[in-house]
């Protein structure tokens, strides 16, 4: 009885031993460049990045020698810059502009499911594209303002309405999701570059029809 016991804790340690090695950890600090895309193409204009900061931890799953189930926690900051015309015209019946300015930047958890394939190039080099889906939640507005047609600005909470006088803006939506293509390079298997495209498939702000892009670069080090 006493060898059966000692047996399964054997197996069952053995068997954990096995299930961990196939996790690897790691955490990595970056930055991105973002914006929007699509929006109403008759009264969007203009549309410019901005520059933001992230960190995050990444664990990834070995599902075979050399595919990966990558995923991992991100805390970013997101925004973009654009223009916007007037739904009315001028007298000269010519449309004219309402927001010179509309700026945004806010801060998000972002979580990424992907997955890889590991190409190994030897001398502890691998190379590891990978393709999936992000989900995103915006929990603070870092900063905003709006530029009206006559040059005055005001600050302003994106994840709000804006209101003044007669112009109006609606909030953006704090919940974003869409596809994400990488590409990791993995140095003396523990230092890592990483870049990543991200193309956001839900209209974060659905009076103007926009949605979220984003270029991502960052450098990490993996247990």
């Amino acid at each position: 009885m006493k060898k059966r016991i000692l047996l399964f804790v054997l197996l069952l340690t053995s068997g954990v031993a096995t299930f961990g090695q196939r996790f690897n950890y790691g955490v990595h600090v970056g930055m991105n460049v973002s914006g929007y895309q699509g929006g109403d193409a008759y009264r969007i204009y203009d549309e410019s990045a901005k520059v933001g900061a992230e960190i995050g931890g990444d664990i990834s799953y070995r599902l075979t020698s050399h595919l990966l189930l990558l995923s991992g926690l991100n805390l970013s900051q997101y925004g973009g810059k654009f223009s916007v015309m007037s739904p009315y015209v001028g007298v000269t019946s010519a449309q004219i502009t309402e927001f010179k300015e509309v700026n945004t930047q806010t801060l998000s958890f972002e979580l990424p499911i992907k997955v890889g394939y590991e190409f190994n190039m030897g001398h502890n080099f691998s190379i590891i594209p990978s393709i999936g889906m992000f989900g995103r939640y915006a929990v603070a507005s870092l900063k905003g303002d709006v530029v009206s047609a006559n040059g005055l600005s005001q600050k302003w909470h994106p994840t709000t309405d804006y209101d003044q006088d007669y112009h109006h803006i609606d909030a953006f939506k704090r919940w974003d999701y869409g596809a994400e293509c990488g590409i990791d390079f993995r140095f003396a298997r523990h230092y890592s570059v990483s870049a990543s495209y991200k193309h956001g498939l839900k209209s974060l702000q659905p009076q103007y029809n926009l949605k979220s892009n984003a270029f991502n670069l960052s450098v990490g080090y993996v247990w």
